[in-house]
């Protein structure tokens, strides 16, 4: 990834918000700072659906302009709130008294509007820049030439604009200024969308349509950085969202614990402080989610039996979820604060123990040294304990470095794994990093790179690396991947199967010790062949304990794994679907995934079940020495049962000794409530055992049919599914049909817990973006 541009950006958000004065005739003063508000242009033409080109059109001339280093440039972020405080539409016509509001609140000299027109082959941009001070018109100019040249329009308007402005470039800004985005209108339109749709908070439509803009136009390096900007803002959000309502789940489940009464009155105390809005309680929001982690995370391998006996006490799965959703918090935070926190948390000293915050007392739980130990683990935090500058400096990069022991534990696919590899890296050069654990750190982020598809990045930090080291036999080795990263672009820029070769080459393992031979036969021609289809399944195979995404819930698979298949994944550890096949030559089992940061109650998920094997299915028990292609395999023709699972608790229960007869036994076996979807019918069904039981989980799970309905005789191999829980009501769409299930009240309290998916049943289903909110009340 290119970081001029989020450069630029990071410099855009930061630049001063204090109104600065225009000229009333347009000349420009010597030394007098050029501050520029580009609004949104507005669609002038009857095609509705090209209203959003007027938000790309925004971001492209705010980009470019912000590389006349004579100007400044204001936040979009910033006009949109101002356009939405002051009411304005989308038809981006303003007058002089209009524009000078705007700019003044917004800090600006001047102010660009507009409008574009699309009628058939042609376009037209219609552009007015405003003086701020006197609302006065410097520049009205209207362009007009090919929609397929639209690139052309917005370069003529930048230079339009920089005369009516009065700047002059330098040699190489003038180049960067000249250099075009993209060529190719429909990259164009879908970066357009997917600006439009982040703006509306449509997070998974806007990476998605970015997706696709860069897969239209590899080179659109401002559809590519705004990608990545916006798949780190959207995680963010997501961490946050995910860590509020688990706390939420938590803090109720704690409160119902006796035997952890104490505790519990301390995590609720640490819950409350690390939900504590605003910057000024940024501090003790981190050393709240710092102690936490203690508590979920940290204990596992220390002296501390109150920590290991806390998370005995509860299904070690959602204790595992709920530490990665705080160690998420914990960074995303820290961030923000960083020098003064590390980017990591920093481990609790024994003093810092719950039995300090609540000493063992009878009666109620009390707090009486809470107040004193937050402030002591306060102090922790800021100061690392290092009695110099120096000390503490060190420390603050130990934590830096220490990253790869934390990964494992983090929520984060690939691209966000990398995103954290380039923050801590950035952060580890302002503390004089040495050269070989800069160059460790620069190779690994080659390799993730080059795994990624982006082998221009990947050479240009082989470079660097090159510059660390006089090591003969380590710059033959960078020589080596330099080469391969060259062979491997132009393997991709020859064959017509690029999305195979970018996910073979992504595939988890593929790599092994960062060398790879590939077999340039596998990518020739038109479709895929069984030898390629078949190398392609093996990098999609889910393996228990081991997370991925499913869209954007994380996910892990606790039965049926050998039933289970990832669709296409671009991202190793993303895939926007799941697909389950069993025929009768297997075990009898159950497929049971369970998915989501952490527990929720009330719901609103959508998915769609699609029951025909998709294209580039490929069975695992199929041979491709036996299968010349996809279409020769003779597949299961069944129908499996699939069932949404929401309520989903004790995946991983210790042993116990039953009070009744005194063995060793599960006395909390995996339980759930699910709708699932039959052949023939919708049903809400009870799944798992009561306890005390001798198994967490039996091969084919227990269900109870509370209720069912039936379906129509149509049974289309494709169907959308959502499914809404509020309280007691669940209700369920099938394709058009609805239908309404009331839960037994014994049961109303069992509805918070994890999402997740059993299947069931010979066949092939896969089900396809599964999206999952909070229930509107």
């Amino acid at each position: 990834m290119r970081l001029a541009w989020v450069a630029a950006w990071c410099a855009l958000i930061l630049a001063m918000a204090a109104p600065l004065p225009a000229h009333a005739d347009g000349d420009e003063v010597a030394g007098a700072e050029l501050r520029v508000a580009v609004l949104e242009f507005g669609n002038a033409s009857s095609e509705r659906e090209l209203d959003s080109l007027g938000k790309g059109l925004q971001s492209m001339l705010t980009t470019d302009l912000t590389r006349a280093s004579a100007l400044s440039l204001v936040e979009r972020a910033r006009l949109r709130d101002l356009e939405g405080e002051l009411e304005l539409g989308r038809s981006g016509m303003i007058d002089g008294a209009t524009a000078a509001r705007i700019g003044k609140l917004a800090g600006a000299t001047h102010l660009l509007g507009g409008t574009f027109t699309v009628h058939g082959a042609s376009m037209r941009i219609d552009a007015r820049l405003f003086a701020v001070e006197t609302g006065r018109v410097l520049l009205a100019e209207e362009i007009t030439g090919d929609k397929d040249a639209f690139f052309e329009l917005e370069k003529a308007l930048i230079r339009k604009l920089l005369r009516a402005l009065g700047v002059k470039l330098a040699p190489a800004e003038r180049t960067r200024v000249a250099q075009i985005h993209t060529a190719d209108f429909e990259a164009f339109r879908r970066f357009s969308e997917g600006v439009d749709h982040f703006d509306d908070k449509r997070y998974q439509e806007a990476i998605a349509a970015l997706e696709q803009a860069t897969a239209l136009d590899a080179e659109f390096d401002l559809a590519r950085v705004t990608l990545g900007e916006y798949q780190r803002i959207a995680a963010d959000i997501r961490t946050r969202a995910a860590s509020i309502a688990a706390s939420r789940v938590e803090v109720e489940r704690l409160a119902r614990d006796r035997q952890a009464q104490l505790d519990a009155a301390v995590v609720t105390r640490l819950f409350e402080i690390a939900e504590r809005p605003g910057d000024d309680a940024r501090i003790d929001r981190l050393t709240a989610l710092m102690l936490l982690h203690r508590f979920y995370g940290d204990g596992y391998g220390t002296s501390h039996g109150r920590y290991i006996r806390f998370q005995h006490r509860q299904d070690t799965f959602a204790v595992d979820r709920m530490a990665a959703v705080i160690l998420g918090r914990y960074v995303a935070e820290a961030q923000r604060a960083f020098p003064a926190v590390p980017l990591l948390p920093p481990p609790v000293r024994d003093e810092l123990a719950p039995k300090e915050f609540a000493p063992e007392a009878k009666g109620a739980a009390r707090l009486p040294d809470f107040d004193q130990a937050f402030a002591k683990a306060r102090t922790r935090l800021t100061s690392l304990s290092a009695r110099s500058e120096d000390q503490r400096r060190k420390a603050l990069l130990g934590r830096i470095l220490g990253l790869d022991r934390y990964l494992p534990d983090m929520l984060v696919d690939g691209r966000q794994e990398l995103s954290l590899r380039e923050l801590f890296l950035s952060k580890a050069a302002g503390l004089g990093i040495g050269e070989r654990d800069q160059r460790d750190a620069l190779l690994e982020m080659a390799h993730r790179y080059r795994n990624l598809g982006d082998h221009d990045r990947s050479t240009a930090l082989l470079a660097r690396v090159s510059r660390l080291t006089q090591d003969p036999r380590t710059l033959e080795r960078i020589a080596a991947e330099v080469d391969l990263n060259r062979t491997l672009a132009e393997l991709r820029r020859r064959t017509r199967l690029r999305r195979q070769l970018d996910e073979y080459l992504r595939a988890p393992g593929r790599w092994g010790d960062g060398t790879l031979r590939v077999d340039p036969a596998l990518f020739q021609g038109r479709q895929p062949s069984a030898e390629l289809l078949h190398e392609l399944m093996e990098g999609r195979e889910v393996r228990p304990m081991q997370s991925w995404y499913l869209a954007d819930e994380p996910c892990s698979v606790f039965m049926g794994e050998y039933w289970l298949l990832t669709g296409e994944r671009l991202d190793p550890r993303r895939s926007k679907s799941l697909r389950y096949y069993y025929t009768e030559r297997m075990s009898d089992e159950d497929a049971l995934v369970a998915c989501g940061a952490g527990p929720r109650r009330d719901l609103d998920a959508s998915f769609t079940l699609d029951f025909r094997p998709a294209d580039d299915f490929w069975p695992r028990h199929a041979s491709p020495r036996q299968n010349s292609s996809r279409s020769a395999l003779a597949l299961d023709p069944g129908r499996p049962e699939v069932g949404f699972v929401f309520g989903l608790r004790d995946l991983r229960r210790n042993y116990e000794e039953d009070p009744a007869s005194g063995k060793s036994m599960i006395l909390q076996p995996t339980r759930g409530l699910m709708v699932r979807v039959t052949a023939d019918a919708v049903e809400l069904v009870a799944l798992g055992d009561p306890g005390p039981s001798e198994d967490l989980r039996r091969p084919r799970m227990t269900t109870r049919v509370l209720a069912r309905e039936r379906l129509a005789k149509a049974k289309p191999d494709t169907v959308r599914v959502r499914v809404r829980v509020r309280g007691r009501a669940v209700q369920v769409t099938v394709g058009r049909a609805k239908h309404r299930f009331t839960l037994p009240r014994e049961l109303v309290g069992q509805t918070a817990g994890f999402i997740g998916f059993h299947l069931r049943g010979r066949g092939y289903a896969e089900i396809v973006n599964p999206t999952v909110r909070t229930a509107d009340k």
